[in-house]
């Protein structure tokens, strides 16, 4: 959506998205969506449930039209690929979990479990742009995970399969690694915060 002399316009937007697949189209005039204004809508559409029905009333050519528009969810739209995401990192868990249960005093061996669960959390996580706690904090989770993903391989790569002589030199490095992660994750904190509060969230249509 763009906002062009006081008008809302559908703009670019993703092929399959519920408005595209209920006929809205580029260059429509979005009068209304829900029976309430546009606005609206884009700071308090996060109360709908997939299957659940909105109406858009648009101009269209000089022609006033309604569009129903049923809500769809991410899982809905690529299911077997939601599902693969969830799999294959739950069966690395399982897997590092024997490896720690084998080898519970190898610092390797807690670094490769700590990895794969940092990697599970960060490919079945998405970024929500809703300024409630919970949704800012596992934002804020989602967010740590992948900035740490980078110093806790790297520490792996230290002391597998044997400690580097770098690292028994400077028995500090990994800690300037992990620093590094959250320096990363903190202004990208900053960031999701002030998107997930701002007075106005345009989301994808």
């Amino acid at each position: 959506l763009r906002s062009e002399n006081g008008r809302w316009i559908a703009d670019q937007f993703r092929h399959g998205s519920p408005a595209y697949n209920a006929g809205v189209r580029s260059g429509d005039i979005i009068r209304s969506i829900g029976g309430g204004s546009v606005e609206a809508w884009l700071n308090n559409n996060s109360g709908l449930k997939a299957g659940e029905t909105v109406i858009y009333r648009i101009e269209r050519n000089g022609r006033p039209l309604q569009i129903r528009v049923t809500m769809t969810s991410y899982f809905s739209e690529a299911a077997g690929f939601f599902w693969l995401i969830l799999i294959l990192p739950t069966m690395f868990s399982i897997a590092s979990l024997y490896l720690l249960w084998k080898k519970p005093k190898e610092k390797a061996a807690w670094l490769f479990f700590i990895f794969l669960q940092l990697f599970a959390v960060n490919t079945n996580a998405l970024s929500l742009h809703f300024p409630e706690f919970l949704s800012i904090l596992a934002c804020n989770v989602f967010l740590l995970s992948g900035t740490l993903l980078g110093p806790v391989l790297i520490h792996f790569h230290l002391v597998f399969p044997k400690p580097a002589s770098l690292l028994r030199r400077f028995t500090w490095l990994p800690l300037v690694f992990y620093l590094a992660g959250i320096l990363i994750f903190i202004p990208y904190s900053i960031i999701q915060y002030h998107w997930a509060t701002s007075d106005l969230r345009i989301g994808s249509m």
